[in-house]
């Protein structure tokens, strides 16, 4: 389910707009509704920029405080619920104060560089343009929010962000995930969903959230080495729809494969041998065979075992550095240092075919 698209246009600033400077607007499909900044704080934002799509700033000519309030108050609340913010001057020479202002505002100096929250514009088709193309995402829902497991903070950031992403939810159970999971935050949730058939049972999901550049990477590799490569009912769904995203944090959701164990407990378990068949035999075969139509290059795997291996984590990961004692416990000599040194000696010069791996293949992750 898609949320409903965002359409209003919140017009700031008392300036009086002709006929001809709200035409473009409408032609978008864009309605410009006034609204009072005064009414404005964190508890009546969701609701007042649920179905706003950006704040449009028109002015008089000579007055910047609404353009300094927007700045300064307001922009960690609209882009919080993925707003642009937006200035129409009465002159272009406007810009440049206008610039000035901006790069003022702690809040919107450390935006990264992606996605475009700011847009300062004196040519009315051109702003109108750059507010059909902002995809504001989802606003925030109204879900009933609890926490399951073991008891931690949720930031009221991450929790705006889940909101979001689960605009369509009731209720929302969240427990928080670890091992493997290197984002500031990784969850497990759990919503009841809501559609024109009523309320759902709780569907679990993964939400992940990260900064945005981390977010759009980890979206973008899934999208590239995951989709073409592992079959469609062995892999974990992006679900594009529940992608939100602010200027400092985005988060990403994808479906929650229950009844999953990690490949290390399967292994404890003494079924090792048939699920590793099954995972490099069934799960990631395409990406064996995509290999099958490259050049054999020499030292790819000493590179391999170079880059990739990182034994030395084993010192380092106290969840990890028992490994050590119980390997020697089975009759493992030497140092794990020494073993990836040897096998590194070992391949060096050997020649190999290559191709896309799993990145973050470990036992505790599969």
């Amino acid at each position: 389910m898609k949320a409903e698209e965002r359409k209003t246009i919140l017009l700031v600033g008392g300036r009086h707009l002709t006929v001809a400077q709200i035409r473009p607007f409408t032609l978008k499909g864009l309605y410009l509704v006034s609204c009072d900044l005064s009414t404005l704080n964190e508890n009546t934002a969701p609701g007042i920029f649920a179905n706003a799509k950006g704040i449009l700033v028109a002015e008089p000519s000579g007055k910047y405080g609404t353009l300094s309030e927007v700045f300064n108050r307001i922009a960690g609340l609209a882009t919080g619920e993925g707003l642009a913010l937006t200035y129409l001057p009465c002159e272009p020479s406007d810009i440049k104060r206008a610039s000035g202002l901006m790069a003022q505002t702690p809040f919107l100096e450390l935006v990264e560089k992606g996605k475009q929250w700011v847009y300062l514009q004196h040519d009315v088709d051109v702003l109108a343009e750059s507010l059909r193309g902002h995809d504001p995402g989802p606003g925030s829902g109204r879900a009933n929010v609890v926490m399951l497991g073991e008891e931690f903070i949720l930031p009221a950031d991450h929790r705006q962000l889940l909101l979001r992403a689960f605009w369509d939810a009731s209720d929302i159970a969240i427990e928080k995930l670890s091992g493997g999971a290197s984002a500031p935050g990784a969850y497990r949730v759990y919503a009841s969903l809501c559609n024109r058939n009523g309320r759902q049972e709780p569907t679990p999901f993964v939400f992940k959230v990260d900064r945005p550049f981390k977010i759009r990477e980890e979206c973008n590799n899934y999208r590239e080495f995951v989709q073409p490569f592992v079959p469609f009912h062995l892999r974990p769904g992006l679900i594009e729809s529940r992608c939100v995203e602010t200027p400092h944090l985005a988060a990403l959701a994808c479906n929650f494969v229950e009844g999953a164990v990690p490949l290390e407990t399967a292994l404890s378990n003494g079924h090792g041998a048939g699920v590793i068949f099954s995972l490099f035999e069934t799960t990631l075969r395409g990406f064996r065979h995509q290999t099958l139509s490259s050049v054999m290059q020499p030292n790819v795997l000493n590179l391999f075992v170079k880059t990739r291996v990182k034994i030395a984590q084993l010192r380092t990961d106290t969840l990890k550095l028992p490994r050590i004692a119980q390997a020697k416990k089975l009759g493992f000599s030497g140092e794990p240092e020494e073993l990836e040194n040897s096998i590194s000696q070992r391949a060096e010069g050997m020649e190999s075919l290559h191709g896309v791996v799993h990145g973050d293949l470990h036992m505790g992750n599969v």
